[in-house]
């Protein structure tokens, strides 16, 4: 009986997820319900949807965390400080032509100053109003192997950088999710301009 039950409740656990497999209607994560909700960014010059259960880490812990001076601007994390979500807006202009390059550029430094860094999928994505660039890779820790998603596309006509990571015995449970968190990524400043070229012709 105790098999039986532990079947059933599999296959109930499978049914809800294919139910809740995008970040819009939430998704299940290690057996629980992952809600997520729309944020802005860059004084709400971007919005982005991110799991509503992340918070802003702490300053103590991203001194210990991003060694170096330049730190990401925003970061968002768990409890655990395992999974993050990183976005900085650097004051570079960027085109939408123009991200593939940058892309290459990102990840020709990281190849040079980390050659024993393993390099998975890389993609140049043409979406409705911009142009998304991104790669994913394995870097190592300080005791343990992560995961990491790297991307740029242009917002508010200069560089956003963001980058996703977490412990890389858990990438195939959050790339699915982080790849959703990137493509829900979009530039309030699009529309702004769209809206006042529509008052300027009026």
């Amino acid at each position: 009986m105790a098999y039986e039950d532990e079947k059933i409740i599999q296959m109930m656990n499978i049914y809800k997820a294919e139910l809740h497999e995008d970040i819009y209607a939430g998704m299940y994560m290690k057996g629980e319900m992952l809600k997520f909700q729309k944020e802005y960014l860059f004084d709400d010059n971007m919005s982005i949807m991110l799991p509503e259960s992340l918070i802003d880490m702490p300053e103590e812990m991203i001194k210990i965390k991003y060694l170096m001076e330049q730190r990401p601007k925003i970061i968002k994390t768990n409890e655990a400080y395992s999974v993050n979500f990183t976005f900085n807006l650097l004051p570079v202009d960027l085109v939408n032509e123009q991200v593939s390059n940058l892309l290459n550029i990102f990840q020709n430094t990281i190849k040079s100053t980390q050659p024993s860094y393993i390099f998975y999928e890389k993609k140049v994505e043409q979406l409705a109003l911009f142009t998304l660039g991104w790669f994913d890779f394995k870097s190592h820790g300080v005791d343990a192997k992560i995961y990491n998603l790297m991307y740029c596309l242009p917002v508010a006509g200069k560089v956003m950088h963001g980058v996703f990571n977490c412990p890389m015995a858990e990438a195939e449970l959050w790339k699915p999710c982080a790849l959703q968190v990137m493509h829900s990524i979009e530039d309030l400043t699009i529309e702004k301009m769209e809206q006042e070229a529509g008052s300027d012709e009026r």
